[in-house]
């Protein structure tokens, strides 16, 4: 969430998820090339932000949650590797297993680092018309000390 001037409020958790997700492919293929780049950052970052908070904690002790985030996470990582041609596959990684990683280990503090660099810089007026997956992706290089992969 963000303050009318643009600037990073909070992250608002809900009770209760959404019940359908609609996704035109033929909209989304149509859509600003910066949309799709920032999207791709974003979901990258989660594996980035997540592997490098627990990458000295043993599996068996994180939570369930927290694995099924991490494991959603490389997925997603992997996805937009290899596949990055493939534009349906890609979408389905950001939009669905993206959206799944927040949901399975959003408040376990995963979704950190490059997000961090990202809520700073919403704070610089100069940085409101970066999308947020642009400056999430900033982070990922700001931040590339702390991944190992």
């Amino acid at each position: 969430m963000y303050w009318p001037d643009h600037a990073f409020r909070s992250v608002d958790y809900y009770h209760r998820s959404a019940y359908l997700t609609l996704v035109d492919l033929t909209l989304l293929i149509t859509s600003p090339r910066d949309y799709f780049l920032g999207g791709i950052s974003d979901t990258l970052a989660k594996w980035y932000e997540a592997e490098a908070i627990t990458r000295h904690a043993p599996a068996e002790t994180l939570p369930v949650m927290v694995r099924m985030g991490l494991t959603a996470a490389r997925k997603c990582r992997n996805v937009l590797l290899r596949d990055a041609p493939a534009f349906q596959r890609v979408e389905e990684a950001i939009i669905a297993v993206a959206g799944m990683v927040g949901g399975c280990a959003g408040e376990s503090d995963l979704i950190t680092g490059a997000h961090a660099i990202h809520n700073a810089m919403s704070h610089l007026s100069e940085t409101h018309p970066v999308l947020h997956g642009m400056k999430v992706a900033y982070g990922i290089l700001g931040t590339a000390g702390r991944y190992r992969r």
